[in-house]
């Protein structure tokens, strides 16, 4: 009985190493030479002879994209050799214009694609039906914790057609200029400006800035809360700062179709990365007392401008 055990589980082996020979992930071949298994002699199934199995075939991936610091560290506002190419232009590309060649060759000239196509991972993100991502994820720093840089680009497959472009970032061994107060400097006040600021003893901050171009901000971070207390040792106010300089948020840029008729009719894609945070932040004047403008003549006319925000009593 335990050499007919012996010959099922050399039989068992035989059929793995089978199936996974037939598993490509790439396209460059390496051969791997030849193992010669003896079989036990002694059984009535099978008869002693060397059994050739041919171990599994490796593939090498694509080289890895680069991500120059020139673009890493100002990616949103490098216009390159392309001076006239301002948001929601991005080096050269046109939402509802551009095509997947164009983005091809983006991506190719900036990150060194080098014609490989790098399909977005489909647990990272699911789109809509019908689009396509390109793009690509980067782990910075060479020791945990690491920083995060991605890019996606989501292309319509029926048209052809560029529909999104998103970046999201961690800023951990890399300072992305992407300050809440460099993008109002950039291009002006934002259409609509939403923030959550709340928790303690370090406050979560959430602030989504909005552009009817198509344009749309996330920064968030977390904050030390400063409790303020009275003569009888009682908390009487909580205080945390939003400061507007900082560009150690993390948090994305997102450049889509244009806003029209108000955030009740984002597309898709704009829905499935800000919609939860549209719809929970407040518009800043209800959250913090400040209307849109007064924010922005702050992040204009002040270096270091923070807001103060009392989170007991507001």
């Amino acid at each position: 009985m335990h050499r007919y055990l012996v010959v099922l589980q050399v039989w068992f082996m035989l059929c793995i190493s089978a199936c996974s020979a037939n598993i490509a992930v790439a396209t460059a071949i390496t051969q791997t030479p030849p193992v010669t298994l003896q079989i036990p002699t002694g059984t009535p199934l099978l008869s002693a002879q060397p059994v050739t199995i041919i171990p599994p075939t490796s593939f090498s991936t694509p080289p890895t994209p680069s991500l120059p610091p020139e673009i890493r560290d100002n990616f949103l506002f490098n216009t390159g050799n392309l001076p006239s190419c301002k948001l929601p232009c991005w080096q050269g590309l046109a939402i509802g214009k551009s095509n997947t060649k164009d983005v091809q060759g983006v991506l190719d000239s900036i990150f060194d694609f080098n014609g490989a196509v790098w399909y977005l991972p489909p647990g990272s993100w699911t789109p809509p039906p019908g689009m396509q991502g390109i793009g690509y994820i980067w782990d910075i720093g060479d020791q945990p914790p690491s920083g995060t840089f991605e890019s996606h680009f989501w292309i319509d497959e029926r048209t052809d057609t560029l529909e999104d472009i998103h970046f999201y970032w961690v800023p951990i061994n890399f300072q992305p200029a992407t300050s809440p107060q460099r993008i109002v400097r950039e291009l002006g006040a934002p259409s609509y400006w939403l923030l959550s600021i709340a928790g303690r003893p370090l406050a979560q901050i959430d602030s989504v800035m909005i552009y009817d171009e198509g344009l749309i901000f996330s920064h968030g971070g977390v904050v030390e809360v400063r409790n303020v207390l009275n003569s009888n040792n009682e908390i009487t106010n909580a205080i945390a700062e939003f400061c507007l300089d900082r560009d150690d948020y993390w948090g994305s840029a997102n450049i889509g179709r244009p806003i029209k008729s108000g955030l009740d009719n984002l597309s898709p894609i704009q829905s499935k990365y800000y919609g939860l945070s549209i719809k929970t932040n407040k518009p800043v004047q209800e959250e913090i007392g400040m209307r849109i403008e007064e924010l922005t003549q702050l992040a204009l006319t002040i270096e270091h401008p923070c807001v103060s925000v009392d989170l007991l009593n507001r």
